[in-house]
């Protein structure tokens, strides 16, 4: 559960890097709001609510599909999808909850990305994304993040935090 959370967080930091611009929102702070575990014997869990502190000094957005690919060797291992349309406020800082499905691949690759996250190994390891977004109610934009190494997207105070997360004990799942 603890890797789940670091991925995740790792996860919305590079994607709220690739998004944060003048004018346009930006997401100041993530965090996990709840985790729904799946069925079965499995620890995985099927759907994640993320909390984003968001500051928007523009038009009020509509975030209406995304989903955000973690690869490992050219082949996923993770996909979150956008669960349900989320709505940021004009010109507003608040809080909004972004629920995600997630899915994970049952492949090796699944496993050498869990192995090389324990050894604090990022170098095959991409992240992609695309989001729908209607702003003002009027304009439908499509925002596509390619595939790029995650090592070279994070700054080296955001690996290190990472990898210090991932080496502490657990906190208590919310």
């Amino acid at each position: 559960m603890r890797l789940l959370r670091c991925l995740l967080l790792l996860l919305l930091w590079s994607v709220a890097l690739s998004c944060s611009s003048e004018g346009l929102p930006t997401i100041e702070r993530v965090s996990v709001a709840s985790i729904e575990q799946g069925d079965g014997p499995s620890e995985l869990p099927k759907r994640v609510v993320l909390t984003l502190d968001i500051d928007n000094p523009s038009y009020a957005a509509k975030l209406l599909k995304g989903r955000v690919r973690i690869s490992y060797e050219g082949r996923n291992v993770v996909i979150l999808s956008l669960d349900e349309k989320v709505k940021v406020a004009a010109r507003s800082r608040q809080q909004v909850d972004v629920p995600l499905h997630v899915g994970f691949a049952r492949n090796s690759s699944a496993v050498a990305f869990k192995e090389a996250l324990r050894n604090h190994d990022l170098t095959n390891v991409k992240l992609e994304w695309q989001l729908d977004v209607r702003v003002a109610g009027i304009k439908r934009s499509q925002i596509v993040q390619a595939a790029e190494p995650m090592a070279e997207i994070l700054s080296e105070e955001q690996l290190q935090t990472l990898w210090q997360m991932l080496e502490t004990e657990p906190n208590e799942a919310k």
